[in-house]
């Protein structure tokens, strides 16, 4: 059977045709399965690869698969994007290798690119006051109930003794809520000489015109934030 044909790597060498003299004539080997025949004698050793490198030219070497790891776990671009990586390196003349190639390396040997939290951590402890009646909190919570409707409870806790100086369940979800708690702690709270920062979040419970006006005009006239 035609090597060429049937895709086997072994060369194929034409019928040997005896010439006039007796003598059998040199056989011819097709140059394709000749040059595949030369490539399995000379075996690569490498265990890192499936195949030697030299086999294809366009394939990279384990000297610039080992450029692009360094660049892509690399502390100092861990600011640049993947896909841009390819361009800082062909910059340099060392790596000429599309993104598709470097995302593929990076898929392949799991480099993970450096994260570093460039951002000032957040603070564990918050607003802290030094007297009570000095900041109140007021907030909404939601809890659903096992028939499926939803019960709101509204609270205002003062910051300095954490004490719920009013809280109240309602059906809806109404600034009234937040204008009865406000009033009902008003009148629970130490008397005190100065006026209670009130903080709220942006909710639509708390940001509207009844609330500011309460605050304003009838709750202990504390300012709003």
């Amino acid at each position: 059977m035609d090597a060429r044909r049937s895709g086997s790597c072994e060369p194929w060498i034409a019928p040997v045709n005896l010439c006039r003299c007796g003598s059998p004539a040199v056989p011819a080997i097709v140059p394709e399965p000749l040059h595949a025949w030369q490539r399995l004698q000379h075996a690569c050793a490498l265990d890192d690869q499936s195949s030697c490198p030299r086999t294809s030219p366009h394939r990279l070497t384990p000297r610039e698969i080992l450029a692009i790891k360094d660049m892509v776990t690399a502390v100092e671009y861990r600011h640049v994007p993947t896909g841009t990586l390819p361009c800082l390196r062909s910059g340099s003349g060392r790596v000429w290798a599309s993104p598709s190639t470097w995302y593929h390396l990076v898929r392949k040997f799991g480099w993970r690119r450096p994260r570093l939290r460039v951002h000032p951590t957040k603070p564990k402890v918050g607003l802290r006051t030094t007297r009570a009646n000095e900041m109140w909190h007021i907030d909404t919570t939601v809890i659903r109930l096992l028939d499926g409707s939803r019960a709101y409870l509204h609270a205002v806790i003062d910051n300095f003794s954490r004490r719920i100086l009013a809280w109240r369940v309602a059906e809806t979800f109404t600034p009234a809520n937040s204008v009865a708690v406000l009033v009902e702690a008003g009148r629970r709270a130490t008397p005190s000489e100065t006026m209670p920062v009130v903080l709220a979040d942006a909710g639509v419970e708390n940001v509207n015109a009844q609330v500011d006006e309460l605050i304003t005009r009838e709750c202990c006239g504390g300012s709003w934030r």
